[in-house]
């Protein structure tokens, strides 16, 4: 795992409650995460450090 996986995974764990969300680590720099519904989305990190969904670009938690 990566370090900017290991970011995305930080803030997953803060915002999820533990085993609503299945992870899994996608490219280099990625992490889809999929609910109990069977919807997922890919984080990934952008050039300026902020998580971001890696299809829309909405980006989900800024860099401090």
């Amino acid at each position: 795992m990566t370090a900017k996986q290991r970011g995305i995974m930080e803030f997953i764990q803060k915002r999820f409650y533990p085993g609503s969300v299945e992870t899994l680590p996608v490219k280099d720099d990625g992490i889809r995460i999929t609910d109990r519904r069977g919807d997922s989305m890919v984080l990934t990190v952008n050039n300026r450090g902020d998580i971001v969904d890696a299809d829309t670009g909405v980006v989900y938690c800024f860099k401090e």
